[in-house]
């Protein structure tokens, strides 16, 4: 499994890229902040990006997925208790503006089963720092927001 973590925005968001070696298949997920930095690692790693999951819907794990959406056309995936907080920015004292994140194609539920080429993991609703959190386990990891 290729894994790259990377670190964004001014909250020093955690996002990931992984990916199945042999296909060359792969998702980002939470794609905080800093597109450009996120979209040079998945071209890098010669990654053809499927998915994009979000763990949660604040701004600080959603800052890049217009862009990131855009450049890579994959499909976005997060848990429906969370689809409102996309709507959300963060307040304006931070002096900080993202563009309003695409809908998402997949709403996700506890025990949904994702593929990445050949890489399989397991959703689990984890409800807590917000309603629709969740963690994606698989392959040996937990990817957490």
């Amino acid at each position: 499994m290729i894994r790259r973590k990377l670190i964004v925005g001014p909250l020093a968001t955690n996002c990931y890229i992984v990916g199945s070696e042999s296909t060359g298949e792969g998702a980002i997920i939470d794609p905080g902040d800093e597109a450009k930095v996120i979209l040079k690692s998945v071209k890098d790693l010669s990654l053809d990006i499927k998915l994009i999951i979000l763990t949660h819907g604040h701004w600080d794990h959603t800052g890049a997925l217009e862009e990131v959406k855009q450049a890579t056309g994959a499909k976005v995936a997060m848990h429906g208790d969370d689809a409102e907080a996309l709507h959300e920015q963060p307040s304006a004292e931070m002096g900080l503006y993202y563009p309003t994140p695409p809908e998402p194609d997949w709403l996700l539920k506890d025990g949904d089963k994702i593929d990445i080429g050949d890489l399989h993991f397991t959703v689990f609703h984890t409800p807590g720092h917000s309603p629709g959190s969740i963690c994606i386990l698989g392959e040996g990891i937990v990817f957490s927001g």
